[in-house]
Order: C-alpha cells, then structure tokens, then sequence
C-alpha cells in the first residue's frame, strides 16, 4: 500500500503556546502528478578548481534528484541565430556543465529566452521565428533537444495579447520546422499576481494559444501560486509550472528564515497544483562570498577569496523535502482549519504550510 507524506514548515509567526490547534484535512482524490523538480545554471562561470564543478552537479543535480535544467539564451532584438548559438556554446557545451548535469540525471531541458522585461519592439512573429530558428539549429549543429521553452523569461511589460499571439507565433514556427515536440511554457511571469492571472486567462480564453501550450507557468517569489491561478489552470489538461524560484540578497551560513521561506513556498505551490518546480540557480562563484550581494540566489557557491564552499541552508531543506515529495508522488489537496489553503503569498504568512503526497 503506497504511504502518505505531509511535511510542515512552521512561520515565524507560529506561536508556541500548545493550546493553538490547526486541524488538516486531505482530499481522498489527487489534484496532480509531481512531474518535474530541477534548477538553473547560471548565465557566466569562471572556470573553478578541479573537482569542483563535478562536485557541485553531483550535489545539485544528483543529490536532489533532479530531472529537469534551465538553461539561458539571450534573445534581445540585437541578438541573431548566430550568436545566440555562440553564447549558449559557451556557457553550456564547452564548460561541460550541461554533459554534468546530464549524467547525474537531468532529462529534460528547459530554455529560458531572456530578453529583458520591457515590451517587445519587433513584430511577435519574427520574435518567434527567431526562437525557434536557434532550438532548431542547437539540435543540428550540436545534437542539443530543447524538451521545453518559455516564451521569455518574466514579461513583466508584455500585454497579455502579446503574450497570446506570442505563444502562437512560436508554436507554428516550431511545428513548420519539425519540432513539434517541444513544448511551450507561458507565461513565466515574475510573481503570481493579477496580470500573470489575464496572461494566463488570456492564453486559456484562445483555443489556438492553449493548444499550442504544454503548460501555463509563473514565477514563486514574494507571491507564490495561487487558488485563482490554480483554479483558471484547473480543468485545461495543462500542466502547471514554477520555472523560477527562489531568494535574493546576501545570505550568512545558518540562514533558516531563507531556508523556510523557500521550503514554504515549494509546499504551498504543490498545494496550488504545480506540476514542475524549479529552484532558481544550481551553482556559481565568488570572488569574495562576504561581500557578494546574491549569493542566496544559489545552493552552492564556491569561494574564490577563501578558496571554500558555501552551502545554503536552502540545500539541505530541498533536501529533504526531495525525500517527501520524489518525482512521481501524487499531490493530494489540503486544507486547514483555520488556515484554508494556507497561501503563501505577499504580506502575512500562514502560521504553517503543508502539502500532503502519496508516494509512489
């Protein structure tokens, strides 16, 4: 008989007082599948200390049992085919860092197109054709699949049309070259706030955009996901992905506010029927971690000054909630009395979050 999980993550505003009951309830059916947990290489690395890199894949990647990697590719108006290949080479291919990730299982490849948040100056149709010009001919030239990729990473100042005729503009480019296995993630807004609800309404309410999607995505920051974004997801047969999450600023050894924060936030997603979660950046360097203003963007940091790792505390809670929520596990609705769907979003948090799983 498969076995439930259902970890807690207690707010800093949880009082101690044993007479504070919250009573959960789990619903009998499952809302979704846990398909996918991964993370990002971040854009530039300076090449690290023998052993390091293989260290840090193994730990990130292996470690953390993770299936899926972003990866980044400049897609500004200025940038061409070419070197948007070229750029992509160099991060990912010469350093070896993709090859690592891969043998420490990552199967899926996720493209994040980064162009900045400003709306688009060129027409939504050559942006596309552009786009999927360069997955094509990382598949030709270097035998690379892009399995997924977003439109553009955080279109903050996109309209939800452009977010629309977007999506269709990239389907029909990548269906007229043969790729129509690679799927399409939209929006991937920064936070999940009302405008990243009209993207994501606008997508669902055009039956050419939402046929052309595998999933609607967004971004879990100071707001994580949502009752109303589950619920305009819910029913569409999509999945529901968070490509970005995570923390910023300076981050000390010992940081549990981080660590909770983020280990909140992946559980009140799996609550709200996300289907893939994606921590924001895997690994990079420092040339002096005490002065480094985002180190906490990162699990694992190495040192250049002091010639050591850093290892967030972030790490070793995704750690364990790997072990509660593995790829595969069916995530059951839970609710609390008092507490409701326990969301995790900007302003006062719930005195816990909670998601509930049956193992596999």
């Amino acid at each position: 008989m498969a076995a439930f999980c259902l970890p807690f993550v207690l707010s800093g505003q949880a009082s101690s007082a044993g007479s504070d009951e919250i009573l959960l309830t789990v619903e009998p059916e499952a809302a979704q599948i846990f398909q996918g947990f991964g993370s990002s290489l971040a854009t530039e690395l300076e090449p690290l200390p023998e052993g390091v890199l293989p260290d840090f894949s193994k730990r990130v990647f292996g470690d953390l049992k993770m299936n899926v990697v972003r990866l980044w590719a400049p897609i500004g108006e200025r940038e061409t085919v070419e070197t948007m290949l070229a750029t992509f080479a160099r991060r990912y291919l010469e350093s070896g860092r993709l090859e690592l990730a891969r043998q420490h299982g990552v199967t899926t490849l996720l493209l994040a197109p980064a162009r900045g948040e400003e709306a688009p100056a060129e027409p939504m149709a050559d942006y596309g054709r552009k786009l999927a010009e360069f997955i094509l001919q990382l598949k030709d030239r270097h035998q690379v699949t892009i399995h997924v990729t977003g439109l553009a990473n955080e279109p903050e100042r996109f309209s939800p049309q452009q977010v629309v005729d977007g999506v269709k503009a990239l389907r029909r480019e990548l269906d007229q070259r043969g790729l129509q296995e690679v799927g399409i993630v939209a929006p991937e807004r920064a936070n999940n706030d009302r405008a990243s609800l009209e993207m994501i309404e606008a997508i669902c309410e055009d039956p050419e955009a939402l046929k052309g999607v595998r999933g609607l995505s967004t971004h879990s920051y100071s707001m994580a996901a949502n009752t109303l974004i589950a619920d305009a997801i819910t029913g569409r047969n999509k999945e529901f992905w968070i490509t970005e999450a995570g923390n910023t600023g300076h981050e000390e050894a010992g940081d549990t506010q981080r660590a909770a924060s983020l280990a909140a936030r992946m559980l009140n997603d799996l609550n709200h029927r996300v289907t893939h979660w994606i921590q924001f950046i895997a690994y990079a360097d420092s040339g002096n971690l005490s002065l480094d203003k985002d180190n906490a963007t990162k699990l694992l940091v190495f040192d250049r000054k002091t010639g050591t790792t850093f290892e967030s505390l972030q790490y070793p809670y995704l750690r364990m909630l790997r072990v509660a929520f593995p790829t595969g596990c069916e995530v059951h609705p839970l609710t609390a009395e008092p507490g409701g769907d326990l969301l995790n979003s900007h302003g006062p948090k719930p005195k816990l979050n909670a998601a509930a799983a049956r193992l596999p």
